[in-house]
């Protein structure tokens, strides 16, 4: 499956972007905790759980030059975080833990996420729920929408995502 998304940091009040965001549909509230194992060639597994279960998912970011396109994701539900998370520890090297306090709206186009990591600061994420075609126009509409609600954002143009950005953040 193509992720195609654009991350921005938020530079405004938290909650005023959520009183912005208010009128999109309000999908709830998230606890997350991500545990990514760095893999070679642009590639993570991420251990995730949050109040729709544990997941196991490989990531592979796709680039075109040094810019972030978008990543082909494969998922699998797993029943227990601890175990899973055992079990990887005997083949892989933990990266990193997140911590996010996560606020989730969504339109027909889009799911639009408030994150808050801990220790890190405030993101905002706008993630196309449509089967995309074209990559390129799909960031342009994004970017467009996001211009459109008025919030102080400023997108996160480079190669790094949450992980790069925690990581880099935390000295790891």
């Amino acid at each position: 499956m193509k992720e195609v998304e654009i991350l921005y940091n938020l530079k405004g009040s938290f909650k005023e972007a959520r009183k912005q965001l208010s009128i999109f549909k309000y999908a709830g509230k998230d606890v997350v905790t991500d545990l990514y194992y760095k893999m070679p060639d642009r590639t993570c597994l991420r251990l995730r759980k949050n109040v729709s279960g544990v997941h196991l998912t490989y990531k592979k970011d796709i680039y075109k030059g040094n810019a972030w396109l978008y990543s082909e994701e494969q998922e699998v539900k797993v029943k227990d975080f601890k175990k899973m998370r055992k079990l990887m520890k005997n083949i892989f090297q933990e990266w990193l833990i997140m911590q996010i306090d996560r606020t989730i709206y969504k339109n027909k186009k889009y799911k639009i996420v408030l994150d808050k990591i801990e220790n890190v600061g405030n993101f905002l994420e706008v993630e196309s729920r449509e089967d995309v075609k074209d990559v390129e126009i799909t960031k342009q509409n994004i970017r467009k929408f996001v211009s459109k609600m008025g919030l102080q954002v400023e997108e996160i143009v480079n190669d790094k995502g949450k992980p790069e950005i925690v990581a880099e953040t935390l000295c790891l």
